[in-house]
């Protein structure tokens, strides 16, 4: 278990990631690629990687273990879709050896993990081309979904906000509770560990490769802000042309009130004006069907100020779910 300790400060600064780190998600889909096998939100990626694989990309395997995170691949990955994916050069070669020799704990090192811990130059060169080789087949044909499903999980997690940081603690995930000042995230480590944030405050990252233990990054950095990232909360099937296959909810609610509630769980989208724009409705039509699905306990209209919020209600996000 890892124990944050949280000051006044921490907590004023504590923030909601306002898009997906695209370098944790190439990170965290390599523990899913090794061990994710039954996870059915995973078998269609799967599947597509199949048919674009680099073979070059089989290499990352040997700098993987079950519980094991690579994160120095992280300093490498460039975040720029139109740039080079990864180089194998620069200032963080320390970080890459010292997670080697602590990889050697928990798996009997290969010969290419040796000579990329040794800056072997050819070991260098094939680690840049298997990292970018793998980010441009495995993450940025997904980019658009991931970023869609980031979002949705981020608008209900900011929801959760609005009620206080005990609530939006509690809201992450099972693994993560708040006992004030202290949050407890289980993690895949035997050991128990208390960290001082000393108002670094905290980032809360949702990944869409997440796994079902949350991962704390940065906490050992004492001048950077540490990382809680935390698996998002959809089911959808990444991979999928229809990141939300629901159709089989057309006949029994209409096509446009399926609309709305997809529109609000997968994009986000909250306001009258925002559904009415996205659906290609008035916003008069569109209250009219809020107010059907809010009379059927589908979801929930909070006003804010002089504008409302819907909200998918349990009850919305189950039926959805179902129908995925």
């Amino acid at each position: 278990m890892l124990r944050l300790h949280f000051t006044i400060d921490d907590l004023a600064d504590t923030r909601l990631a306002t898009a997906p780190d695209l370098a944790l998600e190439t990170v965290l889909s390599l523990r899913v690629l090794d061990a994710g096998a039954n996870d059915l939100r995973f078998r269609q990626w799967r599947r597509t990687l199949q048919h674009r694989w680099d073979p070059h990309s089989l290499l990352l395997g040997d700098l993987c273990a079950p519980t094991v995170l690579p994160a120095f691949l992280t300093d490498h990955i460039e975040p720029d879709p139109r740039a080079t994916a990864a180089s194998a050069t620069g200032p963080d070669l320390a970080h890459r050896r010292a997670y080697i020799e602590f990889l050697a704990k928990f798996r009997p090192l290969t010969p290419f993990a040796r000579r990329l811990a040794d800056e072997d130059l050819g070991a260098r060169a094939l680690f840049g081309r298997a990292l970018g080789g793998y980010q441009a087949t495995a993450i940025d044909p997904f980019r658009s979904q991931i970023h869609t499903l980031v979002a949705a999980d981020r608008a209900r997690t900011a929801h959760s906000a609005a009620a206080g940081m005990q609530h939006l603690f509690d809201s992450l995930h099972p693994c993560v509770r708040w006992k004030s000042p202290v949050l407890e995230v289980d993690v895949l480590r035997p050991d128990d560990v208390d960290v001082h944030l000393n108002g670094r405050g905290l980032l809360l990252q949702p990944t869409v490769f997440g796994s079902a233990h949350p991962v704390v990054a940065g906490y050992n950095t004492p001048d950077g802000r540490p990382t809680l990232c935390y698996p998002i909360r959809s089911q959808a099937l990444l991979g999928r042309d229809d990141i939300v296959p629901v159709r089989g909810l057309v006949p029994l609610l209409g096509r446009t009130r399926t609309a709305v509630l997809t529109a609000i769980a997968e994009r986000g989208l909250h306001s009258t004006g925002e559904l009415a724009r996205h659906i290609g409705c008035s916003p008069a039509a569109v209250s009219q069907h809020t107010t059907v699905l809010r009379d059927s306990a589908l979801l929930r209209t909070d006003r804010v100020g002089q504008s409302v919020r819907h909200v998918l209600t349990d009850l919305g996000e189950a039926l959805l779910d179902a129908n995925r």
